[in-house]
């Protein structure tokens, strides 16, 4: 159920626009079409059906006063009245009324509308002083059975169109079609877009929320302390090495699919950890599809395919960074094995040197649902944090990604959610922050 609110509280946000303009939408066209039509009046005379009598009714007698209502009904909806009341009023046509019983009571409503207020009020008043007249010839002995009340006077205000219902009409319409617009444009989306559903659903604790990083600013991030990106990687930083211990320093990023903001996470808390005086290194072991070179903003004709090869010593394939005790092995050209690489025993030994010489080591995989070098790479360091993109990563992938994880014994720290922005909880956090 409380999936099912979540889901639907989501669609609400993402498609607010479209249930919006629809809703309006109908509304104007309300507006407008009401304007269009021609307005008809209504107007209502009264007359009283009942036993010249004082005092209480028996039963025999309110049955007889059924019947006779029910009598005259038919009577004045009768050929013969109609074309009386066109004979009195002058008419080719007598406009169109009908007669309705008051619950409860014992009058007579007669109904007419017209294009012409002033003609609606004398139909009415005509077809009721017939029927007046004709109650009488009825019933001679009970020449008040039926009395002429309540005169119909010109109506003011048009019966129909009536604007406000119209509108409301139109916007009830509106809203149960922009619902209907939104789930169509959806579709099936399996996507995640709260961070409280990635805690839900994976059951780890989330280390921090990024927002959302374009163009430059992936390379000078940190550049500005004070900015809301840079807070929330010095909180992942925290966290990270509030989970590892000694040597048990090594941390690898997984995401499951491409495109969840990893490499990116990965340099930057690489900076943070940097700016902490941390010795640290970062590793680009996606020797496929490299990014982390480029957000560093460093050469990568040497890296970690250098020295799994044994072209290139550690010590010759790694990168001073412009932050003091931060160092980069960036991938190095592709060497067509990367898997077999990653499962070799070089690999393996690697890491246990670096685990000796620095503080922390970030290790940046490949997305664990397009290759097994993840979970080969979880299997072979000390911690695992998962990297999932808002409105990027698929409930479904999470899930797998996770297994994996555990498939191979791995120590799953935490989660960092990136593209934070689309996030419900991600505005009060960004707002404290931002004041």
């Amino acid at each position: 159920m409380l999936e099912l609110i979540t889901y639907f509280r989501i669609i609400l946000w993402r498609q607010k626009w479209v249930i919006g303009l629809t809703v309006v939408g109908a509304a104007v066209a309300a507006v407008v079409l009401t304007q269009f039509i021609t307005p008809v009046y209504t107007a209502s005379a009264e007359l009283r059906a009942s036993p010249n009598r004082d005092g209480a009714l028996e039963y025999a007698e309110l049955l007889y006063v059924e019947q006779l209502m029910n009598t005259y009904i038919e009577i004045a909806t009768s050929s013969q009245i109609k074309r009386q009341a066109e004979e009195v009023m002058g008419l080719d046509e007598v406009p169109d009324y009908s007669l309705n019983v008051v619950p409860g009571t014992d009058i007579i409503r007669v109904d007419a509308t017209s294009e012409d207020p002033a003609l609606a009020a004398a139909t009415a008043n005509t077809v009721a002083q017939l029927l007046e007249d004709e109650g009488r010839t009825l019933l001679e002995d009970r020449s008040r059975a039926i009395a002429f009340i309540a005169p119909a006077t010109v109506p003011e205000e048009p019966s129909s169109p009536n604007l406000i219902i119209n509108v409301a009409i139109a916007l009830i319409a509106g809203g149960l079609g922009g619902l209907g617009l939104a789930f169509w444009l959806e579709k099936p989306d399996t996507k995640v877009y709260a961070s409280r559903d990635v805690a839900d659903m994976t059951d780890l604790p989330i280390m921090g929320r990024v927002p959302t990083i374009r163009g430059r600013k992936k390379q000078q991030t940190l550049l500005n302390g004070n900015s809301i990106h840079a807070e929330a990687f010095r909180h992942v930083r925290t966290n990270i090495l509030s989970s590892v211990e000694g040597t048990n320093n090594t941390v690898l990023f997984v995401s499951a699919e491409p495109g969840d903001g990893k490499s990116t996470t990965v340099a930057n808390v690489a900076f943070a950890m940097g700016q902490a005086q941390r010795r640290a290194l970062v590793i680009d072991a996606d020797m496929r599809r490299p990014t982390l070179h480029r957000v560093l903003d460093l050469p990568n004709e040497v890296g970690l395919s250098s020295v799994l090869t044994r072209e290139k010593t550690l010590r010759e394939a790694m990168q001073e960074t412009h932050i003091p005790g931060l160092y980069a092995l960036t991938s190095g050209p592709n060497p067509g094995n990367p898997a077999e690489l990653v499962n070799s025993e070089l690999m393996t030994r690697l890491l246990e040197k670096v685990r000796e010489h620095f503080d922390i080591v970030l290790v940046d995989s490949p997305a664990a649902q397009v290759v097994t070098d993840a979970s080969v790479l979880a299997s072979q360091v000390d911690g695992v944090v998962m990297i999932v993109g808002l409105a990027q990563t698929r409930g479904r992938a999470i899930i797998d990604t996770l297994r994996q994880m555990r498939q191979v014994k791995a120590q799953v720290l935490g989660v960092v959610v990136s593209h934070a922005d689309v996030d419900f909880d991600y505005k009060q956090y960004k707002g404290y922050y931002t004041s």
